[in-house]
Formats: structure tokens, C-alpha cells, sequence
């Protein structure tokens, strides 16, 4: 490898592991404030194709298509929160107070897969559980705070509809704005740089939540045939984790089979090491369908990076910020090396 490409590497790596401590760090500090502010720029993102498509051919002012839109999102989350929201925290305090019987029955079938393998396996999961429940019960605290207030989740949703209405209304004030405060000679450089962000992070949100759902509606189908208990917080936890590649997937299925564990009866009647395996099929025939069908169709080259800087930058992350550092490194990433590439271009 010659020389120069080998010193663009590493200068990459090293402004990856700077940007994403100092980001993260930030963003952990000020995310009250920003989440609105970011929740509106996910939601303008997914909205700005619908209201051009409503521009176009329906040939509505777009205000109109605007506020279309955010009707139909406020419908579609209504109906959201009112079908998913109340089964899942049942379903999740269910979980919570069935831990020992949970933690036991994973324990004891490591155990019996170990016989049945003929190779001794003698696993502690308590820690492993106690994370698990931890990260459970914090989430069901949190979300419960948020919902609790029917004043504060008025006031938020208030707050993001009236934000993504302004983003959409003119989706390049802001950018344009800043850069008009530029020098001249930057100016043209940063325009087309924002360009280019634009463009790989459009791709790969709307990409990464298309493949989200896909998940999540599989793990559902999957979940109801073979009959787990807790199908939809299952489903919803593999969802989620479908946007942190490679090891969310790995993540989602120890619930799965911590609830396999213990279900008693199992259902068609299997026994429970059996239906152990089952559940381990399911997740890999999940898995397969992802790597196989989904990320090239849905997701294609949209990041267009190395599986091993994937598993660097999202370990970073992990460490960084926990799992918000994870589910944000890789599109930080993106945002570097491809602000590192129109950078080099623009050097040739």
C-alpha cells in the first residue's frame, strides 16, 4: 500500500476516534435540549419526498402539503401509541418481574444443551441478566416519565410538528444562511460539501428505518408462528436494534431466547432445549433474510463502509455513550468519509 494512501488511512482513523469522543460527549451533555430538534429532522427527512410528490402532482401549495403530512403523522402516531404502547409496557413488566424464573431456566438450559452437545457448559448469566433487566426497567422508567404528563408530551410533540413544519417549508434557509456568513472562497466548497452529506445521510436514514421495520415485521410474523410469549416487545427490541449493524441483531435475539428459556408449555409442545433451537433458527433465518435480502436491496452502498471500521466505530461509540454512542457512529461515520473524500477531490 503506498505511503499516502497508508497516512489518509490513519489520519481518518484518528479524526473518526476524536470527533466521535467530542461529539458524543456533547451531544450526551445537551440531548434535552436537542432532541427536538433532532426528532424534527429525522421526521422532515422522511416527510420532504411526500409533500414534493404532493407539489408536483397534485400541484398543492407547500404549506398545504405540509400540513397534510403532519395530520397524517399525528394519525398514524396516534393510533401508533394506542395499539403498541400499552401491550409492551405489560409486556415488559411481565418480563421484569419473572427475572429469577427467567435467569434460572436460561442457566439450566445451557446446561442441558451442554449434555445434549456432549461438551460441559457452565455459563453465569447473572450478569448478563442483570444488565438486561437494568436496561428494561430504565427504559420503562424513562418512557413512562415521558407519558406520564399528558401536558409535556402535548408540548414536545407541539414543538417538533412546528419545527419540521419550518424545515420543510424551506428545507435550505438554514444552510444557506450560514454560509452566506463564510468567506467567498469557502462558500462554493461548503455548498457542495453540504450537498454531498445530504445526499449519503437522506440515503441511509431512510434506508436504515425501511429496514428497521422490515425486521421488526418479520421478527413479528416469525415470533406469532412459532409462538413466543412477548412477541411485540420482541419484535419492537429487534427492531431498534436493526439500526446498530452487525451486533444489533446478535443483541435483540438474547431476549428471545431468555423468554424461550422459560416458557412453559412450549408450544406444539416441544421440549424446551428443542424449542431453544427453534428460536435460535428463527433468529438466524432473520439474520440471513437481513445480510442476504435486505441491506443490498434496501440499504445497497448507501454507507459504503468496511465491515471492520463498522465494528471499530460502533465499539467506539458503545464506549463513548453507551448505546446512543452506537446507534450514532455509523452515520457520523459516513459524514466523515465522505467529508474526507470531497476533500480529497477537491485537493486533485
Amino acid at each position: 500500500m503506498p505511503k499516502s494512501n497508508t497516512l489518509h488511512i490513519l489520519i481518518f482513523i484518528a479524526a473518526i476516534c476524536v470527533i466521535l469522543q467530542v461529539f458524543l460527549q456533547i451531544l450526551g451533555t445537551i440531548f434535552p435540549v436537542l432532541s427536538p430538534f433532532i426528532i424534527s429532522g429525522i421526521l422532515a427527512y422522511l416527510l420532504f419526498p411526500l409533500v414534493r410528490i404532493q407539489e408536483t402532482r397534485l400541484k398543492f401549495p407547500r404549506p398545504m402539503a405540509i400540513i397534510v403530512c403532519l395530520v397524517v403523522a399525528v394519525v398514524l402516531l396516534y393510533f401508533f401509541f394506542n395499539a403498541f404502547i400499552p401491550p409492551m409496557f405489560s409486556q415488559v413488566s411481565l418480563m421484569i418481574s419473572n427475572r429469577a424464573e427467567i435467569v434460572a431456566g436460561i442457566q439450566r438450559i445451557s446446561e442441558e444443551m451442554g449434555a445434549f452437545l456432549g461438551i460441559p457448559i457452565s455459563i453465569n448469566i447473572q450478569d448478563v441478566a442483570a444488565k438486561v433487566f437494568e436496561s428494561l426497567q430504565m427504559f420503562s422508567q424513562y418512557f413512562f416519565s415521558l407519558t406520564k404528563s399528558t401536558i409535556n408530551v402535548v408540548t414536545y410533540a407541539t414543538l417538533v410538528f412546528i419545527i419540521t413544519f419550518f424545515l420543510l417549508l424551506d428545507p435550505s434557509a438554514l444552510t444557506r444562511d450560514v454560509i452566506t456568513l463564510l468567506p467567498n472562497h469557502w462558500q462554493s466548497y461548503i455548498a457542495g460539501w453540504g450537498k454531498e452529506v445530504n445526499a449519503k445521510l437522506t440515503s441511509f436514514l431512510r434506508g436504515q428505518l425501511l429496514l428497521c421495520f422490515s425486521i421488526f415485521l418479520a421478527t413479528l410474523i416469525g415470533g406469532l408462528i412459532i409462538g413466543i410469549k412477548n412477541v411485540l416487545l420482541l419484535a419492537i427490541i429487534a427492531g431498534i436494534l436493526e439500526a446498530i449493524p452487525i451486533i444489533g441483531p446478535i443483541i435483540a435475539a438474547v431476549p428471545m431466547i431468555m423468554i424461550a428459556a422459560v416458557q412453559n408449555p412450549t408450544p406444539y409442545g416441544i421440549p424446551t432445549l428443542q424449542y431453544v433451537l427453534v428460536v435460535l433458527a428463527l433468529n438466524f433465518i432473520i439474520q440471513r433474510l437481513e445480510n442476504n435480502l435486505l441491506v443490498p436491496l434496501i440499504l445497497g452502498k448507501s454507507v459504503n463502509l468496511q465491515p471492520i471500521l463498522v465494528l471499530f466505530v460502533i465499539s467506539l461509540g458503545g464506549y463513548l455513550a453507551g448505546f446512543l454512542g452506537m446507534f450514532l457512529a455509523v452515520p457520523l461515520t459516513a459524514v466523515l468519509a465522505v467529508s474526507f473524500d470531497y476533500a480529497m477531490k477537491q485537493r486533485a
